[in-house]
């Protein structure tokens, strides 16, 4: 399968690694399984950061996860953006597994996964067919690396 680009809105970061996000103007609605003879907008939609696993904001890790959840809202505020899919599998909880990113800024494209890895407030992850291969992530790395204290 193609690579599949859609326009998002996003409506609300849940974490440092996933959004929800209205799909706007979907033409081919197929990967969906919708049939539509036009243009539909899937509301609501949760998204998934393909290739990055980010601190959650409960338990142990709660002050990584909401400076990485922090972060990323920093990075989507009122920018364009959208996803690109990459397979027509959606890992376990349901979520679509997607590149993000935003657009605007004077240079290219903005690839969100990346970055939040490059700046420390992300893990690489490993997806296979949708589903995620468990590693035991060392959040110490990011611990002093985080600009914000």
């Amino acid at each position: 399968m193609a690579d599949i680009k859609y326009n998002v809105r996003v409506t609300r970061i849940i974490d440092g690694d996933t959004i929800t996000a209205d799909l706007l103007n979907i033409s081919n609605s197929l990967f969906f399984n919708i049939i539509s003879e036009g243009p539909i907008t899937l509301i609501n939609q949760k998204i998934r950061l393909y290739g990055i696993l980010a601190p959650e904001i409960f338990g142990k890790e709660k002050l990584l996860g909401y400076r990485s959840k922090n972060y990323l809202s920093y990075l989507l505020k009122d920018q364009q953006s959208y996803i690109i899919i990459h397979s027509r599998h959606f890992e376990k909880y349901g979520r679509i597994l997607a590149t993000l990113y935003i657009t605007g800024y004077s240079t290219p494209d903005i690839n969100v996964n990346e970055l939040m890895i490059s700046e420390k407030y992300a893990l690489p992850a490993l997806y296979i067919r949708g589903k995620f291969v468990q590693t035991n992530p060392n959040y110490n790395s990011l611990v002093h690396q985080f600009p914000f204290r």
